[in-house]
């Protein structure tokens, strides 16, 4: 019965997926600073634009599988159009300044949390890597011998890891420990990672 939702090699697939979600990206850059910025109720709905982003990805994966490869101007646009995101992206973040910043605990105003959840939602969307990444562990890992409800399973499994992680992440770094450590360097922190920003969009402008 459990072979029917899970691939043989689904070990495998959650342990390299795992894997990259421990190493900081520009997700991982976007929510620390968000939530440094504005605390974890705000940050939050970046979280969910992230992970929603993700899904979106992976259903596309599972729907067209190894076909994307044969349409490489749609990664050509999408590549375009991470550099030109991820360049804006570290273009307000290397504007930023010193604030004194005051966390809520009531709720965010609807435009904040739809800003907030666009801006998780396209730094997912327009991140090239994720969609090559997602088609490399579906094609690659499980292998055309998978199933539709293998491959739905491994798909929801990476869904809900990002989902969770990204949260703990949040709820990590708005502990007030580590907040007050870091607050009076956060305009700093936040325009070196403008800077990473738009290094990561020129090295992707230049070997595209």
């Amino acid at each position: 019965m459990i072979e029917q939702f899970i691939a043989p090699t689904f070990l495998v697939l959650a342990l390299a997926h795992w894997l990259a979600l421990l190493s900081p990206g520009q997700d991982f850059v976007l929510l620390v600073t968000q939530t440094l910025r504005f605390g974890h109720q705000r940050s939050q709905y970046a979280v969910f634009g992230i992970a929603l982003g993700n899904l979106l990805y992976i259903i596309l994966v599972i729907a067209v599988g190894a076909k994307l490869r044969d349409y490489p101007v749609v990664f050509n646009i999408i590549q375009w159009l991470g550099v030109v995101y991820l360049a804006w992206i570290g273009a307000n973040l290397l504007r930023a300044q010193p604030a004194n910043i005051h966390f809520t605990t009531t709720d965010v105003p609807q435009e904040k949390r739809s800003k907030t959840f666009l801006l998780g939602l396209g730094s997912a969307l327009l991140n090239p890597k994720n969609a090559l990444f997602y088609l490399s562990l579906m094609s690659s890992i499980l292998g055309d011998s998978a199933t539709v409800f293998q491959q739905v399973f491994a798909g929801l499994w990476m869904f809900l890891v990002v989902l969770i992680w990204d949260w703990l992440l949040v709820l990590w770094v708005a502990r007030p420990m580590f907040r007050q450590r870091v607050q009076r360097y956060l305009h700093w922190l936040e325009r070196v990672s403008g800077g990473i920003f738009i290094s990561l969009a020129a090295v992707l402008a230049i070997w595209r």
